[in-house]
């Protein structure tokens, strides 16, 4: 299941739940969707954080 984390003008940064057993210091990864002036959607991926 996807999460909402904010809506600010027009990006939306969303991330994956994780699961009820996950470590304490786990970090999902965070994805920024964005919409450009011509309409298209641009999609960022976080990195992945270190272990």
């Amino acid at each position: 299941m996807w999460r909402l984390l904010i809506d600010r003008d027009g990006q939306y940064y969303i991330f994956p739940s994780l699961p009820k057993n996950a470590p304490p210091n786990a970090h999902p990864p965070v994805v920024v969707i964005q919409q450009s002036d011509r309409g298209e959607y641009v999609v960022i991926l976080s990195p992945e954080a270190p272990p």
